[in-house]
């Protein structure tokens, strides 16, 4: 196994999806033979910190939110926030316009409910461009209140800054006060 492969990616799975890292592994000139050796690891290794860490984290609440054009659930845990991306969704709605955001809608719904039956961990290894953000990273959540042509963002601020919009204004009001009770000392509100 290529050990300078293998710390690349464990340095940078935070802050980038798998996709992005085997993006920039490819272009730096690894083999798709060396990058699948070192995810066989490094997945290897998660199931065993999964099995035991499963009995100290589960998903405390989760919403539904907007990252750009992509359609995602975001989980949090007591340890770190999953945004599990929903697939699909964009190209359905875009082209069936209302009607094809309805059925997008129903159809995210679903599995947002489903995904929260899941282990964070499963969840997170659900899909590999998942990412999640660990609490201890986190310096600060800024949520933008709805406006009348914005039902609201929320920016989390940290190694990395996320940026996610609501569909709804109940999500973001859900999402306040749930974030209010769980992090108190890191939200603040604009």
């Amino acid at each position: 196994m290529n050990i300078s492969l293998y710390n690349y990616f464990i340095q940078n799975n935070q802050n980038y999806s798998i996709e992005v890292l085997k993006n920039q592994a490819l272009k730096s000139g690894y083999s798709q033979i060396e990058i699948n050796e070192v995810l066989s690891v490094i997945n290897s290794q998660k199931n065993i910190v999964t099995q035991t860490n499963n009995q100290t984290e589960s998903i405390m609440f989760g919403f539904q939110a907007n990252s750009g054009n992509i359609a995602c659930g975001l989980y949090f845990t007591n340890n770190r926030i999953i945004a599990s991306r929903f697939k699909g969704s964009f190209g359905l709605c875009f082209f069936l316009g209302y009607i094809g955001e309805l059925i997008c809608n129903l159809k995210n719904q679903k599995k947002f409910r489903t995904n929260l039956q899941l282990t964070p961990q499963n969840l997170y290894m659900s899909n590999n461009q998942n990412l999640q953000i660990p609490v201890s990273s986190i310096t600060n959540i800024k949520m933008r209140k709805p406006s009348i042509f914005s039902p609201g963002q929320m920016m989390i601020k940290g190694h990395r800054d996320y940026k996610f919009s609501f569909t709804y204004k109940t999500q973001f009001f859900q999402a306040l006060e749930a974030l209010k009770q769980s992090f108190p000392s890191l939200i603040n509100v604009l």
